[in-house]
This record gives C-alpha cells, sequence and structure tokens, in this order.
C-alpha cells in the first residue's frame, strides 16, 4: 500500500506507481542536433555513437533521440554511422578504450555523439591522442569539466538538464501520492 516514486531511473521488475524523469529522447536529439550542426556542410560525415551503459533504459531512450535525428541523413547517405556501441557503466575509461580502439582499426569519424559528459571524456581524450581535435562530441548533464571542455572546443555541446526541478517534481509526486492526491502526470519539467 506504500507508493512507489522512480527517480531519473526507470526501477524494472519493481510495482512502481510513478516515474520520474527528464525527456531522454528529447536529449539524444538535442544532442544530435549540436553535433551536425557543428559538421561540414555539403559532404557525407561519418560519425560515432559512444552510447551509455546497456543495462539502462534512459541510454536506450537516448540512443532513440539520437537516431530521431541522424535517421534522415543515414537514409540519404549523408551520414555514415562508423561505430555504433554502448558503454558499460558509462564509463570514461570504457569509452576511452572503445574510442581508441576504433581508431587505431583505422575508423574514420567525423563526429560523435556521446551518451554523457563523462562518456564525452573518455572520447575526448582518445581523439586528442590520434590528434583529431576539432570533431564535434557530444554530452549531457552540464558537468564543470564539460562546460570547460566546450569553452575550450574540445567538446561542441553539454545539454543541461535542472536537476533541481526534476528533484522538486519527484517530491511533489511523493507527497500528492503519501496523502492520497492525484497525481498530475505527463507533465513536463522545463
Amino acid at each position: 500500500g506504500v507508493p512507489v516514486v522512480a527517480y531519473d531511473r526507470l526501477i524494472r521488475n519493481a510495482p512502481l506507481d510513478y516515474y520520474v524523469s527528464f525527456d531522454s529522447v528529447a536529449v539524444g536529439e538535442y544532442q544530435a542536433q549540436g553535433v551536425l550542426a557543428a559538421l561540414p556542410p555539403g559532404r557525407t560525415n561519418h560519425l560515432a555513437y559512444v552510447g551509455g551503459s546497456p543495462i539502462d533504459h534512459n541510454a536506450h531512450l537516448l540512443k532513440q533521440g539520437t537516431l530521431n535525428v541522424l535517421q534522415p541523413g543515414l537514409d540519404a547517405g549523408t551520414l555514415v554511422l562508423e561505430l555504433d556501441t554502448f558503454t558499460a557503466d558509462w564509463s570514461a575509461q570504457n569509452a576511452y578504450l572503445d574510442v581508441k580502439q576504433f581508431l587505431q582499426q583505422g575508423g574514420r569519424v567525423d563526429g560523435i555523439v556521446a551518451a554523457n559528459d563523462s562518456t564525452a571524456s573518455g572520447v575526448v581524450q582518445a581523439l586528442q591522442e590520434f590528434g583529431k581535435t576539432n570533431v564535434p562530441v557530444s554530452g549531457q548533464d552540464a558537468e564543470l569539466s564539460a562546460c570547460q571542455r566546450v569553452l575550450k572546443g574540445t567538446q561542441a555541446v553539454t545539454v543541461y538538464k535542472p536537476l533541481r526541478r526534476l528533484g522538486h517534481a519527484a517530491v511533489d509526486v511523493a507527497l500528492q501520492a503519501a496523502r492520497g492526491l492525484p497525481v498530475q502526470t505527463n507533465a513536463a519539467i522545463h
């Protein structure tokens, strides 16, 4: 009889009453748009997708959003997805190793959609080791280090998510549910 509210991560195999999170599909769309905006126009661009943890539902939603934006270019042949991988534990080190291996094998890349700022840090490290300093890379979370990379030009974009608003929304849902009040569902957090 106790309402269960999942905050920012979908709890699988549990009797959830509410799930409060950002629109991860939209975040993935923003990431892809940021990378595409930084690519040179009028040529075929080679991309890499470095996703989050394969066991995290949000990672799959982010990829869905990214593909929403990339698919028209992929279908038209103006974009080529050279690397498409998920990153265990959202780890910067794992993202670094994946991209390093891809580059060692001669992979071509003009832009990289990285699932978050941690994976982006590993991606940027690998790119720098191979002298690829002007490849646009995305991220999310607006971590301080990512904002610094954006200012330095080593990361093209990070998507800011107002965590305080999400926290307040989760508390509001929990309080309303605990009091037996109607809970507004499908509300957008801006």
